[in-house]
């Protein structure tokens, strides 16, 4: 991992080898030139849930200086909750973007997906 950062951002931006095909038309530079020019790093959706909570302390704490995150979920008032509770720890996050995404939204999903290069889900339920 590079020093203070994810993977994601060191310099080569795409492994050699990431198991998934590369069209050879397309230059892997712009394959990552296009990934790096999205909004935000990453979105973490279902971050008013318990485990999209515990997810957004950790990135709070620990994600890279320089890191663009944001919070999704269906409640706006859910969300400013959960940023007001990152900010009280990080003043700094008291900007954090809050989007508006749904399962049964398929736009809202394409919306997240367009503007991040990352998209962590916690959105449950995991067993039926």
């Amino acid at each position: 991992m590079p020093q203070g950062g994810f993977p994601w951002q060191s310099e080569r931006s795409i492994p050699d080898d990431l198991g998934v095909p590369v069209p050879q038309s397309v230059p892997k530079d712009a394959v990552a030139t296009e990934a790096s020019a999205r909004e935000f790093d990453i979105v973490l959706f279902g971050a008013t849930g318990f485990t999209g909570g515990l997810t957004a302390d950790y990135l709070a704490k620990h994600a890279p200086q320089g890191c663009r995150w944001a919070l999704a979920g269906r409640s706006q008032a859910k969300l400013e909750t959960v940023r007001e509770r990152l900010a009280s720890v990080d003043p700094a996050l008291a900007d954090l973007s809050l989007l508006h995404a749904d399962v049964t939204d398929e736009a809202s999903l394409a919306d997240i997906a367009t503007r991040a290069r990352v998209v962590i889900t916690t959105v449950g339920p995991y067993i039926e």
